[in-house]
């Protein structure tokens, strides 16, 4: 059995976090700055982790539809399969609601007691990915992100 990795995309930090590999703790997390390199980085670590599957925080608006920033969580998609693809990987890739994700993070570190703002910032998108992981694995039904319907959502209304 492999890891589950969750990703928590931010246009400047990229949180995340995954299982042990018996899948029963999300746990370890990292974040990544949001460089040119994120795909080679992510590319290493499910290749060196035995990540099996990976799970994709999305931010869905309010009415419960993609909106500017699931827009470019699904950009980053598209960027990932393609990354993999050109290694040899072949994963799926779920999706995980991650409303307020975020915000409850910040709330954890506040309860820490996490004062200095430079570290909150270090952290609260590996708290986020976790939150989505853990959320990810006490969820029953499983959604596959599905790359070509997000797509041709993106192309229709762009």
């Amino acid at each position: 059995m492999g890891r589950l990795m969750a990703i928590d995309y931010g246009d400047v930090r990229i949180g995340i976090a995954m299982t042990d590999p018996m899948q029963i703790i999300a746990g370890q997390s990292q974040t990544l700055a949001n460089t040119s390199d994120t795909f080679a980085e992510i590319v290493r670590m499910v290749k060196s982790e035995s990540v099996e599957s990976i799970v994709l925080g999305m931010p869905y608006s309010e009415q419960a539809t993609v909106g500017f920033a699931a827009r470019k969580v699904v950009k980053f998609a598209i960027g990932l399969t393609e990354a993999f693809s050109q290694n040899g990987i072949n994963i799926p890739l779920y999706e995980q609601d991650e409303g307020y994700t975020t915000v409850s993070a910040y709330q954890s570190m506040s309860k820490m007691s996490i004062k200095k703002r430079k570290k909150k910032k270090q952290i609260v998108d590996q708290i986020a990915a976790t939150k989505i992981l853990q959320e990810f694995m006490d969820t029953k039904k499983k959604m596959t992100f599905d790359i070509e319907k997000y797509k041709k959502l993106i192309n229709d209304t762009e």
